[in-house]
């Protein structure tokens, strides 16, 4: 495998590949990576431990998500920015452009171009075409409505994924013939990218009403070689006055096949075409955590907001919690490094008070809801617990689910 970048850390280097590997390496794998080593040289010199301090995070974030505007052509239910107008002040094209480059000589791997809607921005193919220049790897997030055919021939070819949100499809009964036409038009325009060359994925909500079209729709993407991801709903922003949305325990089995169809599809892919995409930077920042035992915002990831607030990550922006500046006064690199220090104390897995009464903090287990913006939310204090019943029950089946899947994995791959 092939050096995409590679990142200087206090414990030596973050190096990602264009296959879609991302690792730790020792300090000693420096000058490898300088003179162009690839995989098998630099593999001796994969780090064997990882000392780790109540601030320790990566240089750069692996994954900024970076809104373009507020504005939205939808009024999703559960949508966790309440887009729809465009908020004050947001930022200048000229602006946008100068924070890719700071990201950029930051060495961020990955940049998440969110909304709203940002093909409402009439400059957005310009940014893109910027960000693209810069080297990141990008994922734009769409509602997929305005995509035209000639829109979509002005997105540069490359390290772009275009993800088309079905959160606005609410399969409703007295809307069910709507959706049916509005998925019908999504189709077209996912069929449309991939005759032009471009990388795409499907992104959905998972909520009380909407599992059985979603079985029907992941299996199409299946068909097409199209992968996509189910989020479970969390109530925050728009959602918060959706409760009826709200999954519960009765949900746990069907959302646990989504999940299972989820992680298949997208190992088949991978094993058809490995390269780094998103859904790689992704991954690896829930396997930091994991080694870290540590929230991954404001770790391994951040959030720019269309005004250029600055967020530990999309819940902390969708709860209204723990922001850390405004790039339009503070240089990013310092909200980075300085501001985010507060939180990064509080989101350590010790300092979360009720998980060792909770057998999901058991080494059995792999539970990301200490979550300090969720904590605050259902129990109004950030060290408490962030996840629901559902939650919880969820993780438990998965991880009774892995064996097999594990399973299913080696024999497609044999």
């Amino acid at each position: 495998m092939q050096i995409h970048t590679y990142n200087e850390e206090i414990f030596g280097y973050l190096i990602s590949f264009r296959q879609g590997y991302i690792g730790l390496y020792g300090k000693s794998a420096g000058p490898l990576c300088a003179n162009g080593a690839d995989s098998a040289m630099l593999a001796p010199h994969k780090l064997q431990k990882l000392e780790i301090t109540p601030d320790f995070h990566l240089r750069a974030p692996l994954i900024v998500w970076l809104e373009v505007t507020r504005a939205c052509n939808l009024r999703c239910r559960h949508c966790f920015v309440s887009a729809g107008e465009p908020q004050p002040d947001e930022l200048s094209t000229a602006q946008i452009l100068s924070l890719l480059d700071e990201l950029k000589a930051q060495n961020v791997l990955c940049v998440v171009f969110s909304g709203g809607e940002p093909f409402f921005r009439s400059d957005f193919p310009y940014i893109l075409e910027h960000a693209s220049r810069l080297g990141f790897i990008i994922a734009v997030v769409t509602n997929g409505f305005l995509l035209t055919r000639s829109l979509i021939q002005q997105i540069p070819k490359g390290h772009i994924r275009i993800t088309i949100s079905l959160d606005n499809l609410h399969f409703g009964e007295t809307d069910h013939l709507n959706n049916k036409r509005r998925f019908s038009y999504l189709q077209s325009r996912l069929l449309i990218l991939k005759e032009e060359g471009i990388a795409c994925h499907v992104a959905a909500t998972m909520t009380r009403q909407n599992l059985a079209q979603l079985r029907t729709i992941f299996s199409w993407l299946t068909e097409q070689g199209i992968g996509y991801r189910g989020i479970p709903f969390s109530p925050i922003g728009r959602g918060h006055s959706a409760p009826e949305l709200q999954l519960t325990t009765a949900e746990v089995k069907d959302t646990a096949e989504l999940w299972a169809m989820d992680m298949v599809n997208e190992q088949a892919l991978m094993a058809i075409q490995p390269v780094l995409t998103f859904d790689q930077c992704f991954d690896f920042a829930f396997n930091l955590v994991y080694m870290v035992r540590a929230c991954k915002g404001a770790r391994f990831i951040s959030y720019v907001c269309a005004n250029g607030d600055v967020y530990p990550c999309t819940t902390c922006v969708g709860t209204g919690t723990f922001h850390l500046g405004n790039i339009t006064t503070s240089p990013f690199q310092d909200i980075w490094e300085k501001s985010s220090k507060g939180f990064r104390r509080l989101s350590g897995w010790d300092t979360f008070e009720d998980c060792g009464r909770c057998k999901l903090s058991s080494g059995e287990y792999f539970c990301t809801n200490r979550c300090p913006p969720l904590s605050l939310l259902y129990h109004g204090s950030p060290n408490a617990c962030g996840a629901t019943a559902y939650d919880k029950a969820s993780l438990a089946y998965r991880t009774e689910m892995l064996p097999h899947l594990t399973k299913l994995w080696k024999t497609e791959m044999t």
